[in-house]
């Protein structure tokens, strides 16, 4: 609570000038315009309560309980003038629950850092009240509770000596009802890991009833190839779903690949079918979940399938909405692992995406998708580990469907070529990525940005905040702007590459080179902020092509290497 208080003779002043009164209902006292300020427009709406006779007034005002707002009453309440509203900057931030983040006895909690989170050791979580536990992560895992029943939530910030600082918002969520289950094996399936169980798992899948569950059970191997899933319900995988190496077992569909709209395999797992320009819309509320692994093809698969860019995913999201992956491992893909693509509300928590030795093995890929909650995920990949993409060249361009609001939190990121990488295929624009508490460990680049002239597309409004990495046999942050095209028709205009920051990040000694950020002639980057940063490697860091960049509060042993950049600010 932000106060400038009057002197007393001043607010009598201002009182009798302006007659002014005070709101008499609980919140902040006169915030008449509800901008929870109260300032020279409240003054106006103050006349209508001067010296006001109501035996209802709030104690709190009629100070003397003689029913009456009179002069001294005013006065007192005069010290609250320009109070603003404002939540202690100690308080958790924006509690909630993830999209279909919860079932019939678990919810997931997830919240942001407070404003000023220095002095915060770590969170308390309270169900109803009660304490539940304590975690220094920015989620929590509910487990134990009854189905079909409301539960409220708050977090509690608290400093090393164990002093609670402050409080959340309150997040409310029901429990699912107790789902109805459907097995494989009850509509043929062998669980043998050898004979083929496609069929029967679709014909638990297509009699699943609405918020039920198809359950592979532990201990089993089920193979597979492509199987489809639909609207309210949930896979739960607790043993191993085995995709087969017969690419006949994938029919083709529309899929998008690389940025380019083509004919693909299916995936081992398909979450939708068709393909439209809308975020969402065919297939909603859906939960991928479980304690097993999802072991696709591999190479396998991929050379059967051709090759390129026929290549089928493990798990595709398409046009669909509240999907929820959580828990599993997910290994050998024929190419990517998760591809969302024009889907919005997805959550991914939990998943450990190992791909080492795939071509074009990334981990997750959300494209021309927003709403994204990446967070206690770790990724050993053949390739990058998160990267989102919005289409490719003139195609992208044209579609005009950004990815956006992609939010990344308590990551690990091991082998791969980026940890979250935008680009190449940017050309629908990026914007509002925010990756918090994330460690690289050997990786290639931490933060990596790619994209060539073709492309078209802007991307801003990029931040990532205490971070450290290690070991990265490129750089900590690589931007380039001369990635390769690999042909089609560029998009009209040049990339735009803005408004980006770094803060709290570490990069140790060990890294190659702390950042290497290249722009060109026609393709500057611009408005980038550096604090309170760490480049420890005494390797000079690279601008090229960069204006309005600021460091402030920096370590940067090695220096700065400056190639045709403008408004470049150390301090």
């Amino acid at each position: 609570m932000k106060n400038a208080s009057l002197p007393a003779g001043l607010a009598v002043v201002l009182l009798f000038c302006f007659a002014p009164g005070f709101l008499f209902a609980d919140g902040l006292y006169g915030d008449f315009t509800d901008d929870n300020t109260v300032d020279i427009n409240d003054l106006p709406y103050f006349l209508s309560f001067w010296l006001v006779h109501d035996c209802n007034l709030s104690a709190e005002i009629d100070l003397n309980h003689d029913c009456t707002v009179n002069f001294y009453e005013f006065s007192v309440f005069a010290n609250n003038w320009m109070q603003k509203d404002t939540p202690n900057p100690a308080s958790p931030q924006n509690l909630m629950v993830p999209p279909e983040a919860f079932n019939d006895s678990s919810i997931t909690l997830i919240w942001s850092k407070p404003s000023n989170y220095s002095n915060v050791a770590r969170y308390n979580v309270y169900k109803d009240g009660l304490l539940l536990g304590n975690t220094t992560k920015l989620f929590y895992n509910v487990t134990g509770l009854t189905a079909a029943t409301s539960y409220s939530f708050t977090v509690k910030s608290v400093n090393s000596s164990g002093t609670e600082l402050a409080v959340s918002n309150t997040c409310t969520k029901i429990t699912a009802n107790t789902p109805t289950v459907f097995y494989p094996e009850d509509y043929g399936a062998k669980a043998n890991g050898s004979a083929n169980d496609t069929n029967s798992i679709q014909k638990a899948i297509n009699a699943c009833t609405a918020g039920g569950k198809v359950h592979l059970r532990s201990g089993k191997t089920f193979l597979s190839g492509a199987i489809f899933l639909k609207s309210n319900m949930t896979l739960q995988i607790d043993g191993t779903l085995k995709g087969s190496t017969i690419e006949a077992n994938y029919p083709k569909m529309p899929m998008r690949f690389e940025g380019t709209e083509t004919n693909c395999y299916s995936a081992l797992i398909n979450v939708g079918k068709t393909r439209n320009h809308t975020y969402g819309g065919q297939i909603s509320h859906v939960s991928i979940c479980g304690s097993g692994t999802v072991n696709g093809g591999g190479s396998t698969l991929a050379s059967n399938e051709g090759g390129g860019s026929q290549r089928g995913r493990l798990i595709y999201i398409v046009n669909a909405s509240y999907v929820n992956l959580q828990g599993l491992t997910l290994t050998n893909p024929p190419a990517w692992t998760i591809h969302p693509v024009y889907s919005t509300q997805i959550t991914i928590q939990g998943i450990t995406a190992s791909t080492v030795g795939i071509s074009n093995g990334d981990g997750c890929d959300p494209d021309s998708s927003t709403y994204v909650y990446f967070f206690n995920d770790t990724f050993n990949t053949g390739d990058d580990c998160i990267a989102i993409k919005s289409g490719k060249n003139l195609e992208g361009y044209n579609i005009n469907m950004p990815s956006s609001n992609i939010r990344v939190t308590n990551c690990i990121f091991n082998q791969g070529h980026g940890g979250v990488t935008i680009g190449s295929e940017s050309s629908g624009g990026v914007n509002n990525v925010f990756a918090q508490d994330c460690v690289v460990n050997g990786n290639q680049i931490g933060l990596r940005m790619k994209t060539c002239p073709d492309r078209g597309g802007t991307v801003e409004y990029i931040t990532i905040k205490d971070w450290t990495m290690t070991g990265c046999t490129k750089a900590g942050i690589n931007i380039i702007t001369n990635y390769s095209s690999s042909g089609g028709t560029p998009a009209p205009t040049l990339p735009i590459c803005r408004n980006i920051t770094i803060e709290n990040v570490t990069v140790d000694s060990t890294s190659v080179i702390g950042f290497d950020i290249e722009g060109q002639s026609s393709i500057h980057i611009t408005d980038m902020l550096f604090k309170n940063c760490a480049f420890n490697k005494n390797t000079p860091n690279k601008l090229i092509y960069v204006d309005n960049a600021t460091f402030t509060g920096c370590t940067i042993v090695g220096g700065i290497s400056l190639s045709n950049c403008t408004n470049i600010i150390q301090n």
